[in-house]
């Protein structure tokens, strides 16, 4: 919302389109804040890229392989 608010002023520029991206935990980061931005009816971003995220963190099971990620 900051960078909304003053980017015109700081920058000289105005923003017509706002993309948001993120790389692995910053894509989940992207991911959450365009998630809180529809729920509290703010601006969408008006481009969203996502590289090497992970969405789905429900493990319904364990397996070995889990606990060397969980770490």
């Amino acid at each position: 919302m900051w960078t909304l608010h003053c980017f015109k002023q700081l920058f000289k520029v105005n923003p017509k389109k706002i993309v948001i991206t993120g790389d692995s935990a910053g894509a989940n980061l992207a991911a959450c804040l365009t998630n809180l931005l529809i729920k509290l009816g703010l601006r969408k971003p008006d481009g969203l890229v996502l590289l090497y995220g992970v969405y789905n963190v429900q493990y319904p099971k364990f397996t070995p392989s889990l606990l060397p990620a969980l770490d």
